[in-house]
This record gives C-alpha cells, structure tokens and sequence, in this order.
C-alpha cells in the first residue's frame, strides 16, 4: 500500500522529468483503489496467519475501515497540500496494525491462554485508532 502512496509527494517531478510512476500513468483514483487492494489482501493473509483470533481480528478489520475511509478521501484530492495529511493518517493506521500484531506475539509468547493474549491486541488497537483520528498532527 505504502508503495504506491509515497509517490504522492513527487507527483509534479515525476510528471516533468516523465518518471512512469503507477500514479502518474493511472491517477489518484486507480492510485488509491490499488492501495485499498493491496491492503485488503494483506489484511487476508496477516488474518489467515494469526488463524482469526478474534480481537486482533476486530481490531485489524476496524483499522481496515478507517483505511479505506481515508483512501476515499484521497480521492476527491487535488493538491499535495490535501494528500499529505491523509497519507499520513494512512501510514499511522498502517503502523497501529503493525503494533498491535507484535503486541499479539508478545502476549502469545507471555501468556498461553487466557484473557490477556485477547484483551491486550484489542485494548492497544482501540487506543493507537483513537489516537490517530483525533491527533492534532493529522
């Protein structure tokens, strides 16, 4: 996902020294339509690995949704200067998805069954999300 979205910041170089980029050739609508695509694929292999576990499921699906929200957005974009922020939300959503599947080994490697291998992915996910849609930085 994050291969294609990077290169939103040198969309105007790229066009003037004729760099084929994916963006450049198909747009932002196809450029974030094969970001969402990518991501959704790599939500169903990361779910098919950690075998459906149900919180870090509901907290990847929702981090999902608020990705595909974001790249909505990034459709009905025309300057960089309305890009930025949103790619950013993108990448930080990315990373809490990141976090929270560590935070899934970590529990799995301290605690073999019980509530905490649950309650810690999930509790880690919600709060990473909160902290993404209401940063003042975005």
């Amino acid at each position: 996902m994050r291969l294609f979205l990077k290169d939103f910041r040198d969309i105007k170089g790229d066009k003037k020294y004729g760099k084929k980029t994916f963006l450049v050739r198909h747009g932002i609508k196809a450029t974030a339509y094969a970001s969402a695509l990518a991501s959704i694929v790599s939500l169903l292999l990361i779910l098919a690995f950690v075998n459906y576990a149900w919180a870090i499921t509901m907290v990847l699906v929702i981090g999902q949704l608020l990705v595909l929200r974001e790249l909505r957005r990034l459709i009905k974009t025309n300057t960089y200067k309305e890009q930025s922020p949103i790619i950013k939300r993108v990448a930080k959503l990315a990373n809490g998805s990141v976090v929270c599947l560590v935070v899934l080994c970590g529990s799995r490697a301290l605690f073999n069954e019980g509530p905490a291998l649950s309650v810690l992915p999930l509790t880690v996910g919600c709060v990473w999300f909160i902290y993404v849609n209401n940063s003042k930085i975005l």
